[in-house]
């Protein structure tokens, strides 16, 4: 396939089949001009392998830290259980003093 050919893959019955030609085709020279006249570069990748050493290309061109504020909202959520807990205590020791209360 010549470079800047487009192509779908249609997955038809017994696998998938790459159709040439059909697509939007890509208009690089568009695109290489904007990215120089805005101060960018243009990577095109025509395959996987193209593709993994455009990555590393921006990994190496990229190595500034990006610092970011996180906000935490904490809610604190114990207080249903404490009362929850402190209700049983309660109706236990009141259990224990009348009707369940137990003999030596």
């Amino acid at each position: 396939m010549a470079g800047g050919e487009a192509f779908t893959v249609v997955n038809r019955l017994l696998g998938a089949v790459k159709l040439p030609g059909v697509g939007p085709q890509i208009d690089t020279s568009t695109l290489e001009r904007l990215a120089s006249r805005t101060g960018g570069r243009f990577f095109r990748a025509d395959d996987a392998r193209g593709l993994e050493a455009v990555y590393e290309e921006i990994d190496r061109l990229e190595r500034s830290d990006l610092e970011s504020l996180r906000y935490v909202d904490y809610r604190e959520s114990y207080a249903g259980f404490v009362a929850l807990g402190l209700a049983l205590l309660v109706l236990e020791v009141a259990l224990r003093c009348t009707a369940f209360r137990r003999l030596p």
